[in-house]
């Protein structure tokens, strides 16, 4: 005899409480351990699941694993099946730990040393666009300083590779800066 409809629905939020979409949320029985269902969230960061697709019976015990579209924040949980539907509510936090990455996306970068990448825990480069970097959150970088205290150029370093940006100054006002030029 097939399960009455028994949705499972919500809104799926990230950590600083504004909707996500495309969050992946996986629902699964632990009561009678029938498998799983994955869903996404809409644009608006709404998902709906119908546990009758797993099979349940009201007391049932029922876990769930959500995860923003690039695994940089989760939240799980669990909950008792009752009543003729489950309004679930979740608000993600950033994931503390690395976490093995599903096959479709091996490739994609999320962690650094172990930690997932986060305003905490930054990519040791960033590039701002195709010629300029980003010299605040790149630790490795030396000034030529002028003798009345102007900046005569910056030598950025990244991995083997060092970049310089010149600084060009008529009367004593910095009139220019040139573009990054890799050095070396």
């Amino acid at each position: 005899m097939p399960n009455i409809p028994y949705p499972i629905y919500g809104t799926i939020k990230n950590s600083s409480n504004a909707t996500i979409s495309n969050a992946r949320i996986t629902i699964a029985n632990i009561t009678s351990s029938s498998g799983s269902l994955t869903s996404y969230s809409n644009y608006e960061g709404k998902f709906i699941l119908d546990l009758a697709n797993l099979g349940y019976t009201d007391g049932d015990n029922i876990s769930y694993e959500t995860y923003d579209e690039f695994l940089n924040e989760e939240f799980s949980g669990t909950f008792i099946v009752s009543g003729i539907n489950y309004n679930l509510n979740v608000s993600l936090a950033l994931i503390s730990e690395a976490k093995d990455l599903p096959s479709n996306r091996a490739t994609q970068i999320y962690n650094i040393g172990g930690k997932t990448v986060s305003l905490d825990n930054p990519f040791p480069v960033r590039l701002m666009n195709y010629n300029e970097i980003d010299t605040a959150n790149n630790p490795n970088y030396e000034w030529s300083i002028r003798s009345d205290g102007q900046p005569n150029y910056i030598d950025m370093f990244i991995g083997e590779k060092v970049y310089r940006k010149t600084y060009t100054y008529t009367s004593n006002i910095r009139t220019k800066e040139s573009k990054w030029i890799r050095k070396s």
